[in-house]
């Protein structure tokens, strides 16, 4: 589970992490970019990757599938950006912000000279309109609720064409890393569909290329449904590499869609792809260790990931009518039984081949900043289990082996 609703705070167990992998082809083709982890990169060529999905939709308010949503990370941008691998928020169309003592106001310096992939510039007009278009009821946006620091839309305004100033209704922990999720789109091009009351269908999946501008590192070239995603360079994308070279080094990017998992690592090893970023399974490991071994593929192992697989329970207490909430869910024995209950080191060493870590909170050691490797430990204890469950009222009274 990577992000969880507010109301869900009451962790029970985490049961395992899995390492982030990354597959690419052993031997690329002439003509795309270097695919090896080691060396200087190479600009130019192209890079062919495999997807499961077909985005629903090019318009990211509207929609959070996975493929959408990483439509929206190779076109646009958002005004900060939480870095995956370090976890620190770094200044992204926003160069830098200052924030209120209070923690209610957030002054936002957007970068200048910054402009859409069809050359028209981006000022603070664009996220003044993002926003709107995010807050209005009948868009229906699913980014929406995650954007309600104490309940209340943030309130926006822009003293001139590089500044925005964001007011909360209550001060968030998160502050400005909220806008991380937030992709700022295009006023010239989307504000009719807004005003029209389309916004919903703006941008959907038979919109022409042409009509789809971004700051993003890429721009859309073609679609075809149910085959392939091919983006090109933008050549107005604003960041640039530490030796000053402006990127993205690949001049194109192709995502062919590949539903199935077999078909996809067989598409890897053939070398009609060159990159695969899904989940290895755990049956797949010695299959993919045996192909880099025959140097077709190369295993790029990510680290412990940042999302736990884990069991949650909601612990906020019945505020609808009718919840017919169990009222043990409260109680710290229960959860602790249950966490007694779950073998973690026999899920990581059988269900994951080893290739995993137990872990007793929802926060992983992928996550360096905030792991806390001194939280309390539940060792599997089944007689413990069925003591704590015995003490809040829970047991097997007629054997038949269910408490």
């Amino acid at each position: 589970m990577s992000r969880l609703s507010p109301r869900f705070t009451g962790v029970l167990v985490t049961l395992a992490v899995v390492a982030v992998v990354l597959l690419v082809r052993g031997c690329p083709s002439p003509d795309s970019a270097a695919t090896t982890p080691t060396g200087p990169p190479r600009r130019g060529g192209q890079l062919v990757a495999s997807a499961r999905g077909v985005p629903r939709t090019f318009n990211r308010l509207v929609a959070g599938d996975q493929p959408s949503d990483m439509f929206s990370m190779l076109t646009q941008g958002s005004l900060v950006r939480l870095n995956r691998s370090t976890f620190e928020l770094e200044p992204w169309l926003a160069e830098k912000w200052e924030s209120s003592a209070d923690g209610l106001t957030h002054t936002l310096h957007l970068r200048r000279g910054v402009t859409w992939s069809d050359g028209a510039p981006f000022t603070s007009a664009d996220v003044l309109f993002t926003l709107e278009a995010m807050y209005d009821k009948k868009v229906e946006s699913v980014i929406a609720s995650s954007l309600l620091p104490g309940g209340k839309p943030i309130q926006a305004t822009a003293p001139d064409a590089s500044t925005v100033v964001l007011t909360y209704a209550q001060a968030s922990g998160s502050g400005v890393s909220l806008l991380d999720m937030f992709p700022i789109l295009p006023k010239h091009k989307l504000e009719g569909a807004l005003k029209a009351g389309t916004f919903q269908q703006a941008w959907n999946t038979a919109t022409a290329p042409s009509d789809i501008a971004g700051t993003g590192p890429f721009v859309l070239r073609e679609f075809k449904p149910g085959e392939r995603l091919v983006f090109d360079r933008n050549p107005t994308y604003w960041r640039t590499a530490s030796d000053g070279q402006k990127l993205p080094y690949l001049d194109r990017l192709v995502l062919q869609f590949i539903p199935e998992q077999n078909a996809e690592l067989l598409a890897l090893q053939a070398g009609t792809t060159d990159l695969t970023q899904s989940e290895l399974r755990p049956d797949d490991y010695v299959t993919v260790r045996r192909a880099e071994e025959e140097g077709k593929l190369t295993l790029i192992e990510g680290g412990v990931g940042p999302d736990a697989d884990a069991l949650w329970f909601c612990m906020k207490p019945a505020a609808k009518k009718g919840d017919r909430r169990l009222p043990f869910v409260q109680k710290r024995e229960f959860r602790q039984a249950l966490s007694h209950a779950v073998d973690r080191e026999e899920f990581a060493q059988t269900v994951f081949l080893g290739e995993a870590v137990p872990v007793w909170g929802p926060i992983t050691p992928g996550n360096r900043p905030w792991f806390s490797p001194n939280l309390p430990r539940y060792p599997h204890d089944l007689t413990r289990a069925r003591d704590l469950l015995k003490s809040i009222g829970l047991e097997d009274r007629n054997s038949n082996g269910i408490v």
